[in-house]
């Protein structure tokens, strides 16, 4: 009813993965972005991410800077735990 909707992209750690990546969400006019699960440390998403808004959740590695991580209170206490 909305006009909103989820759709689930795969990529790897290759350059051509997010290229393909970022030219689907131009193509289809995505503007928000939720990222579920990167397991590979160190890794970075490379998007234009001025036209975009993107939200992590937690048991996602950091992927960018300008992606804020969101969470319930018991995944960040179990996750702070695991760190100490």
């Amino acid at each position: 009813e909305l006009g909103y909707r989820l759709d689930l992209f795969h990529i790897g750690a290759e350059p051509a993965g997010q290229r393909a990546l970022a030219r689907a969400l131009a193509w289809r006019g995505i503007r928000g972005v939720i990222i579920e699960d990167m397991p590979l440390d160190g890794f970075r998403l490379d998007l234009d991410w001025a036209g975009l808004c993107a939200v992590a959740l937690l048991k996602a590695p950091p992927c960018h800077e300008k992606v804020h991580v969101v969470g319930s209170e018991n995944s960040l206490q179990a996750r702070v735990a695991l760190e100490a």
